[in-house]
């Protein structure tokens, strides 16, 4: 049974998709974030306000989370997808 809320076990560690998002979210390129783990690994989903370099936001997540919390991949979209009840859809999002 999966877990209701967004915390997921990688690599023997427990991480709190949210606190990844939060973080995310406080730079004032990003205008919404969400992380899902695909293959093994964190991915970043963005919706930019302002371009910002993946080098740039790695930085600021490295000082603000351990680094196991640290997003491998960060894509950037133009809106995210969204259920017909308009919460964020993450089976939806590209792989």
């Amino acid at each position: 049974v999966d877990r209701v809320d967004d915390q997921v076990k990688l690599r023997g560690f427990r991480v709190e998709l949210g606190e990844i998002e939060a973080v995310l979210t406080r730079h004032p390129g990003i205008r919404d974030a969400a992380v899902t783990v695909h293959e093994n690994r964190l991915v970043a989903y963005l919706i930019e306000s302002a371009g910002v370099a993946d080098e740039e936001l790695r930085a600021v997540l490295q000082r603000a989370l351990p680094e196991h919390m640290v997003p491998a991949i960060y894509v950037r979209l133009d809106a995210f997808p969204r259920t017909p009840g308009g919460k964020l859809d993450r089976r939806a999002l590209p792989a």
